[in-house]
């Protein structure tokens, strides 16, 4: 999962230092779904590690960038 992690880290890193230069794409479209994975996968690395309090609020708060990334393509 280490590996996982890192690798949705950097595309995230790459995609949100690519919509700061250029303003006009619109990749948040795209941001925010990994974004909200990324927290689930590091969420689940915490669970694993007997961390629940953290564990749980980071899959918590990946569940909800998740559906608020798909509440915004239906309502867009």
């Amino acid at each position: 999962m280490n590996i996982i992690q890192i690798i949705l880290a950097l595309i995230v890193i790459a995609l949100s230092g690519y919509g700061i230069f250029n303003p006009e794409s619109d990749v948040t479209s795209m941001t925010i779904p990994l974004l909200g994975i990324l927290l689930l996968v590091m969420g689940g690395e915490q669970l694993k590690a007997g961390k629940k309090a953290i564990g749980y609020l980071l899959v918590i708060v990946g569940l909800f960038n998740i559906f608020v990334a798909i509440q915004g393509f239906f309502l867009n």
